[in-house]
């Protein structure tokens, strides 16, 4: 299942979360620069799809009445859950108070960025309620899914993410590499 340790890791991004989950803004990114804005702008969106993402792969959505409700597949039989691949859905019965969190900003994600809508008066995506959204999401993953198969979530999204470093990386440089070859061939020697 390497599409949660990904959106985990898109959801990240900038949060202002604790201990070793923090992936806090490089300080070396300029704050006054188009360039750096529009990096910060691709960060948000990218968030905001990451989160509606988890936060449905666990199971709660916002029904019709604004209530927490557990999610429904969709007709095409493509949509996954993690009830789907061997974890507990999140309980939007016993935790009330959670699963509103989360339904909340599942709509909010919904209506900011996932599709074009105007006055929608959602729930805030601030930093902090998304930071706190996101560590319910992580405290239910690891519960409900790592931990009872002994795994660990952040090694697993760290080690994951490394490594597609390390391919694009790689990529990167055999692009490089028969230009070089080329450039070096036509020099007379």
């Amino acid at each position: 299942m390497q599409h949660v340790p990904h959106r985990i890791c898109a959801a990240l991004a900038w949060l202002p979360m604790p201990g070793k989950w923090a992936v806090p803004r490089p300080p070396d990114l300029p704050n006054r620069d188009f360039r750096a804005w529009c990096v910060d702008r691709c960060v948000d969106e990218g968030r905001k799809a990451a989160m509606r993402w988890l936060i449905e792969f666990v199971g709660v959505r916002l029904d019709r009445n604004d209530e927490p409700a557990p999610t429904k597949p969709h007709e095409n039989g493509k949509s996954v859950t993690i009830g789907q691949v061997g974890g507990s859905m999140f309980d939007t019965k016993m935790k009330r108070q959670d699963a509103r969190k989360l339904a909340k900003i599942w709509q909010a994600c919904t209506q900011a960025s996932l599709h074009p809508t105007a006055d929608t008066n959602h729930a805030p995506l601030e930093p902090r309620d998304l930071a706190n959204t996101l560590w319910i999401v992580i405290d239910h993953l690891e519960t409900a899914l790592y931990k009872p198969s002994d795994r660990d979530l952040w090694k697993i999204v760290r080690e994951q993410e490394e490594l597609a470093i390390a391919r694009e990386h790689s990529r990167q440089m055999s692009k490089k590499a028969p230009r070089m070859q080329s450039h070096h061939s036509n020099r007379a020697f």
